[in-house]
C-alpha cells in the first residue's frame, strides 16, 4: 500500500487496498486508538474505558462502585454532581492529550470518512501537525455538520459518535457516557445515523 509515494507493507486483501488507495474507505477508530497517547509533559495519559470509570468514581463517588461498568459509574456521577460537572471533568482528562507517532500515518491517506467513539481530539491534532496532510478534518458531532464536510472536496468528516470534549459545555448534545445517554443516543444526531446506514 502506498502512502505519499512510500511503499508500506500490509496484510490486507488487494480489494481492500484498492478501496483505500482510491479514497473510498471508512476508517473506524475505537477506544484503543488513543492507547499510549500522553500530554506534552508525558505525565498525563489518555484513559481507556475502565480507567475513565475509576477516575469518575474517585472524583464524584468517593471511590465507590469502582468495579462497575463505565456507563453505570457515569450515571451515578451525573446523579451526584450533574451532567455539566461530569462533562467538564471528562474534558479536563483528555484536553491536553496529544497524538502518538502512529496517528500521523492516518493523515497520509485519503478517507471517505473517519468514524470514532472517542471523546478526545487526537485525530484532529494529528492532522493539524502534518502540513502535508492530504485532507482537512471536519468534526461531525451534530445534525448539520456532515453537509459542511461533504461540501469541501479536501475535507474528511470525523464522525464522533459519542460526542466530543469540544462540546463539553453543551448538555443538549451530551457525551455518551451513561446508560440514559446511550438510550437517547440519536437525539440531535439523527442525520449521522442515517448517513452511516447509507454508507453501510
Amino acid at each position: 500500500i502506498r502512502s505519499k509515494g512510500k511503499q508500506m507493507k500490509s496484510g490486507l486483501s488487494p480489494a481492500i487496498l484498492t478501496e483505500i488507495s482510491e479514497g473510498r474507505s471508512i476508517l473506524f477508530l475505537g477506544a484503543g486508538s488513543s492507547y499510549g497517547c500522553k500530554d506534552l509533559t508525558g505525565t498525563k495519559r489518555a484513559l481507556l474505558g475502565k480507567e475513565l470509570g475509576q477516575a469518575l468514581s474517585n472524583r464524584f463517588l468517593g471511590g465507590a462502585r469502582m468495579d462497575q461498568p463505565l456507563a453505570k459509574i457515569a450515571s451515578l456521577s451525573v446523579t451526584e454532581a450533574g451532567l455539566l460537572a461530569v462533562q467538564h471533568y471528562v474534558c479536563s482528562i483528555y484536553a491536553d492529550i496529544m497524538p502518538h507517532d502512529y496517528h500521523s500515518i492516518i493523515t497520509r491517506f485519503r478517507w471517505k470518512a473517519i468514524i470514532t467513539t472517542n471523546y478526545d481530539q487526537v485525530i484532529e491534532k494529528a492532522y493539524a501537525a502534518n502540513r502535508e496532510r492530504l485532507q482537512n478534518p471536519i468534526p461531525v458531532i451534530r445534525n448539520g455538520d456532515l453537509s459542511r464536510a461533504l461540501d469541501d472536496p479536501r475535507a474528511v468528516p470525523i464522525i464522533k459518535l459519542h460526542g466530543c470534549i469540544s462540546q463539553s459545555g453543551d448538555t443538549a448534545l451530551p457525551l455518551i457516557l451513561s446508560k440514559e445517554q446511550y438510550s437517547q443516543y440519536q437525539k440531535g444526531r439523527e442525520r449521522l445515523a442515517l448517513s452511516l446506514s447509507d454508507w453501510a
